[in-house]
C-alpha cells in the first residue's frame, strides 16, 4: 500500500511550494482531540409545490419551504449550541481533518475546556430541553392553528423521539495507529504509521495559519473601524467594544494555543500588547489624534502580519467579528 505524497500549501501571491515539516507532528503530542457533536431536529421542511396553487409559474422552478415550529424554547435551545461552538473557537484548535466539529485542545486548556464543555452539558440538560420539552405539545397545537391545511403530523417527532435527538456529545479522540497492525504486517504498520504522522503534521500546519488568520482577521477589522469614516455622515466608524474585547481574547488565550511555538507570530502578539495595552474607546471618539495614532498603529502591525498569512491554507471557518 503506497503511501500519499506529502500536501504541498500553495502561496497566493507567488505560488511558492511549501512543504508541510514533519517535525510539527510532535506538537500533537501536547494535547488531546476532542469531537463535539451536537444535535436537534430542524423544524424547517419542504412543501410540495403540486399542492400549491401558484398560477402559471412553473412548479419545477419553484422551492418552498414551511416552519413547522416556531418556539422560544426551541431557539434558546439551539442559541446554546451556538454559544458551545463560540466557547470552542475561542480557546482549542479546529482540527477538520480527522473530523468535522473537532478541536486539539492543549494540555494547559483541557482541564478548564472539559469543565466548560460540562457546564454546557448541564444546562442542556437540565434546564434548555426540559423547558423545550415541556411546552411541545403546546406549540404544536399553536402551529397546527397557524399553518392549517399545511399542517401534517408526520413532521413532528415524538416527545421520546424529540428528548433523544437533543444533545450534545463530548468524546475525546486517541489518534494513533493501531498496535495489533504490527504483528499482522509490520511493513503496512510502517506505512500506516509515517502517514499518520505527516496528517498530524498537516493538521498542526493548518493550527498554525489557523491562527495567523485569526489575528489579522481581527486587526484587519479593528484598523478599518479606526480608519474609516461613514460614507454617510463622515463622521468616524463606530467602534463597538466587541473589537477591543475579540482581540483582547486573542491575546489572553493565545500562549496555550501556540502550541507550534510559532516565534514571527509571538513577536507580531508582543506589538500589539505594547500598542493596545490601555487602548481607551473613549478617548478614540474623541480625541482625533489618538485615534489616528492608534489607527496608524495597528495597521502596522496588521501589514507585517499580513507577510505571515500569504500562504493559504485549507479553508477554515474563522470566528466572526465585531
Amino acid at each position: 500500500m503506497a503511501i500519499k505524497k506529502k500536501k504541498k500549501l500553495k502561496s497566493k501571491s507567488r505560488g511558492e511550494v511549501v512543504p508541510v515539516p514533519l517535525s510539527m507532528a510532535d506538537a500533537f503530542e501536547r494535547g488531546i482531540v476532542l469531537y463535539v457533536k451536537m444535535g436537534a431536529p430542524g423544524f424547517l421542511t419542504g412543501i410540495d409545490t403540486d399542492n400549491v396553487d401558484a398560477g402559471d409559474v412553473d412548479p419545477e422552478m419553484l422551492r418552498l419551504s414551511k416552519k413547522t415550529l416556531d418556539c422560544p424554547q426551541y431557539k434558546a435551545m439551539k442559541s446554546l449550541h451556538g454559544q458551545v461552538k463560540k466557547f470552542l473557537r475561542g480557546r482549542p484548535l479546529p482540527v477538520p481533518r480527522y473530523l468535522k466539529s473537532s478541536y486539539f485542545i492543549p494540555d494547559e486548556q483541557v482541564e478548564e475546556t472539559v469543565k466548560g464543555v460540562e457546564q454546557f452539558i448541564h444546562l442542556h440538560d437540565d434546564e434548555y430541553l426540559p423547558a423545550f420539552l415541556r411546552v411541545y405539545r403546546d406549540e404544536k397545537a399553536r402551529a397546527k392553528e397557524r399553518l392549517k391545511a399545511l399542517y401534517d403530523e408526520s413532521d413532528y417527532p415524538s416527545v421520546e423521539n424529540l428528548r433523544r435527538a437533543c444533545y450534545i456529545r463530548p468524546e475525546i479522540i486517541e489518534i494513533g495507529t493501531p498496535g495489533r497492525l504490527e504483528g499482522i504486517s509490520p511493513s503496512l504498520y510502517r506505512e500506516q504509521r509515517a502517514a499518520l504522522q505527516e496528517k498530524k503534521a498537516e493538521a498542526m500546519q493548518d493550527a498554525k495559519l489557523y491562527l495567523r488568520d485569526i489575528c489579522f482577521k481581527l486587526l484587519t477589522h479593528l484598523h478599518e473601524k479606526l480608519a474609516a469614516s461613514d460614507p454617510a455622515t463622515g463622521r468616524p466608524m463606530v467602534i463597538r467594544k466587541s473589537a477591543v474585547e475579540n482581540v483582547e481574547d486573542f491575546l489572553k488565550f493565545f500562549e496555550p494555543r501556540d502550541v507550534n511555538k510559532d516565534v514571527p507570530l509571538q513577536g507580531i502578539v508582543e506589538k500589539i500588547r505594547k500598542n493596545m495595552t490601555g487602548l481607551d474607546l473613549e478617548t478614540v471618539k474623541h480625541d482625533e489624534k489618538y485615534r489616528a495614532s492608534m489607527a496608524a498603529a495597528v495597521g502596522a502591525i496588521a501589514r507585517d502580519l499580513g507577510a505571515l498569512v500569504t500562504v493559504a491554507p485549507r479553508k477554515i471557518r474563522l470566528p466572526k467579528v465585531g
